[in-house]
């Protein structure tokens, strides 16, 4: 009978060395996991923030090319407002009308 015990506290040592064994290799497993998931997570936080900052770029970028692409509209108009009246200075156009000289 105490041969039969001897073997079962025997065994039941191997079974714990085996089971610290894996619990040690398991904890390095999932701090080697945690680390990568920080890493990763961190790789994440700084594209998030770069793609913020692209968007707000871009954003102001077109306001900017709304903006030209008005002012180039204006200046079109100008110009064919000038040309209409057939004159290059400025709007007025020289003439019976535009002659000061009658007075």
């Amino acid at each position: 009978f105490q041969t039969q015990q001897k073997n079962k506290i025997s065994e039941l040592q191997q079974h714990k060395k085996i089971l610290k064994k894996e619990v040690i290799e398991l904890r390095t497993k999932l701090e080697n996991a945690n680390s990568e998931l920080g890493a990763i997570k961190h790789k994440h936080e700084q594209t998030y923030l770069q793609t913020a900052q692209e968007r707000q770029k871009s954003a102001l970028l077109e306001r900017y090319v709304e903006k030209i692409e008005s002012q180039v509209k204006v200046q079109q108009n100008m110009m064919e407002m000038m040309s209409a009246s057939g004159s290059v200075y400025g709007g007025a156009s020289v003439g019976p009308m535009g002659d000061h000289s009658h007075a």
